[in-house]
């Protein structure tokens, strides 16, 4: 019995291998297989058979293996022939993950999103492929000027204001009815229209005039300092730092409005480590601690709407009918007729033989004088004017926003403040919507 187990469990065994060894000698390997999926789809595709190339793709493309891409691709063409919309961008979110992902496929995907006016998909796709590839990656150009020619597109806001000044810290100080709000940047209004005069936003804080009271409020409009002592202007807060006008003369105060003593005939913004400051008639730069950094032997210090000079560590001094570049306190012998100050990052405006063109904080010319008039770069942008209307240029000295507004101030965080024929009104970048939650 035991030698007949034997043979009946040996037999039993071969015939298990001999079937093993047949189906494995009859199977397709996986490659194989998707290599005949895609022919056969390939052929229905040929006479325009999406139908029923689907199928045969779908089933390719479920397959790890050496044709997988190839299918994936050809299934991408066929989702797109079908109006196969929902599957399609299912298909791109995966090939997009794959480690065999070009920028060609994310130039694909930002376009379909355009097409189908999803700009917000487009900008995330075209962020992320921008970052992942490299600039010498094949097709990495060409997805970079597909961003280019549609980061500026915009809309415009329908609020309105009597005026404005720069946005600064995320808010900007806004007019309506004569008296004076702070609204975010993009120009939703965060303290209402009742004071006299505002400053800028600093350390979460605003420092305004009601009547005869000078006080300090924080962003919910609740009281937070009170001047004790008299004053008729006041300057701009920044780094616990605002110029008051007391008894015709300038000083500086501090957030919580305890006065200094030193008196200016004029005295700029805190900013960038420095402010612009009058002394006998003649201009210089002081620091936090009022040192003279610059002294006071100019005719005038460049500044912007809201009393800033020194960014990027440069500054321009008015002399001698014109202005001069000084890096640091260090003179240089780069002359122009005239300038804008530097914001924090980009080109600054300068003037010569009547137009305006750009250079870096290096004062190397970037962008030949050639408009009307300019205003120095933020967020890449800057607003320039051409025939009488003010648009903007990117940063590659292309016009990018038409020229149609009766003024144009700087960019922050994807808005602008412009003049219309109505007020002031925001230009929003469509690149930001989803950011501000628009």
């Amino acid at each position: 019995m035991n030698i007949l187990k034997r043979v009946l469990l040996a037999g039993v065994f071969l015939v298990i291998l001999c079937v093993s060894l047949f189906a494995v000698a009859t199977s397709s390997p996986p490659s194989m297989r998707q290599r005949e999926l895609i022919t056969e789809a390939e052929n229905f595709l040929e006479d325009g058979i999406y139908i029923f190339a689907r199928p045969l793709l779908q089933d390719a493309a479920a397959i790890s293996a050496e044709y997988t891409w190839e299918a994936q691709a050809l299934l991408k063409k066929v989702y797109l022939a079908l109006d196969d919309h929902r599957n399609y961008i299912a298909l791109l979110e995966t090939m997009m993950a794959s480690p065999n992902a070009t920028p060609e496929l994310f130039l694909d995907a930002a376009e379909y999103f355009v097409s189908r006016r999803r700009i917000d998909n487009a900008f995330e796709v075209l962020h992320i492929g921008l970052a992942r590839f490299d600039t010498d990656d094949y097709g990495f150009e060409a997805l970079d000027d597909f961003y280019e020619s549609i980061r500026y597109a915009f809309e415009l806001r329908r609020n309105f204001f009597e005026d404005v000044t720069l946005t600064y810290n995320g808010f900007i100080q806004v007019m309506r009815d004569g008296l004076w709000g702070i609204a975010t940047y993009s120009g939703t209004l965060r303290i209402p229209y009742m004071y006299d005069s505002v400053s800028t936003v600093s350390q979460g804080r605003v420092i305004a005039i009601y009547g005869d009271v000078i006080h300090a409020v924080d962003l919910a409009n609740r009281r937070i300092a009170l001047l004790h002592e008299d004053a008729q202007e006041i300057g701009n807060l920044s780094a616990n730092r605002i110029s008051l006008m007391r008894n015709n003369a300038w000083i500086w105060a501090t957030g919580e409005l305890q006065a200094g003593q030193r008196e200016y005939e004029e005295l700029g913004m805190y900013s960038g480590g420095f402010a612009a400051a009058k002394v006998n008639g003649r201009w210089g730069l002081i620091n936090v601690n009022q040192d003279t950094v610059i002294p006071f032997e100019h005719d005038g210090i460049v500044t912007d709407e809201l009393g800033r000079a020194f960014a990027q560590n440069a500054v321009f001094i008015r002399e001698n009918d014109g202005v001069t570049l000084f890096i640091g306190n260090q003179r240089t012998d780069i002359h122009f007729d005239d300038a804008r100050p530097f914001n924090t990052t980009g080109y600054a405006a300068v003037k010569r033989n009547g137009l305006w063109g750009f250079i870096d904080s290096r004062g190397e010319i970037v962008f030949e004088p050639q408009f009307e008039d300019a205003r120095s770069f933020s967020q890449h942008l800057a607003g320039v004017r051409i025939e009488n209307y003010w648009g903007y240029i990117s940063h590659r000295g292309e016009v990018v926003i038409e020229p149609m507004f009766l003024e144009a101030r700087d960019f922050y965080n994807g808005s602008a403040p412009v003049r219309t024929m109505q007020g002031w009104r925001f230009v929003t970048l469509l690149e930001y919507r989803r950011r501000l939650g628009l």
